[in-house]
């Protein structure tokens, strides 16, 4: 069986886990925004704090809404295929759970899966991406289920068992195990999946749905 460990930062086993955007487009969108804002006069003051973070090798600050966008346009797989075997297998099961809930088949558009993990560099040093940086979420599901139902689940990811116990800004916390490896030990790998997703299925059972206007 695995057992909880801190010691991996959270960065590795968040990458490890849920995957990384495309630090091409990533790049491409930060040099877009920059060159766009350096022409415009008018926004001197904004461009002077877009540089000043990328001097330091932060991420230039995003509102929450802006940095969901920013991460979808930056997605290096298909939100129905995630390229990680954790994130692959924990959307299919939140559909499997979900369906099971509602007692249909739900299409496998109905939950999509986005990471806001980064392996993107300048000069050798690391940039997160804003949604991670600033809004504290490393991953998120947008699960809509028709008619105008719709919904997002933010989640949190981590190697520190200590996380649970601290505030976050995300829906969920995702406290992964030392050894979580379905090689190793495929059924603890699966139940480890189920449980996470049960996660999910209760935060969305008490959530307000939203209704398209």
């Amino acid at each position: 069986m695995y057992k909880h460990h801190f010691g991996e930062s959270g960065g590795m086993s968040e990458a490890e886990h849920f995957g990384v955007i495309d630090k091409s487009k990533y790049l491409e969108e930060l040099k877009r925004k920059y060159e766009n804002l350096q022409k415009d006069p008018a926004k001197k003051a904004e461009f002077q704090s877009y540089y000043e973070k990328l001097k330091q090798y932060l991420p230039p600050y995003e509102p929450r809404a802006a940095s969901f966008d920013l991460i979808k346009r930056c997605q290096r797989f298909s939100p129905t295929q995630p390229d990680k075997e954790y994130a692959r297998n924990f959307r299919r099961e939140v559909l499997k759970q979900l369906s099971a809930a509602r007692s249909q088949q739900l299409p496998e558009e109905s939950i999509l899966f986005y990471t806001a993990c980064s392996d993107a560099e300048i000069k050798n040093h690391h940039l997160n991406t804003p949604l991670d940086q600033y809004h504290g979420i490393d991953a998120f599901l947008d699960i809509n289920l028709g008619e105008g139902r719709q919904t997002r689940v933010t989640i949190d990811g981590s190697m520190d068992p200590n996380k649970m116990e601290r505030r976050t800004k995300s829906d969920i916390v995702t406290i992964w195990p030392e050894g979580l490896d379905p090689r190793i030990d495929p059924d603890a790998f699966e139940e480890f999946v189920r449980q996470e997703a049960r996660k999910v299925i209760s935060h969305v059972a008490t959530h307000d749905w939203a209704r398209a206007a």
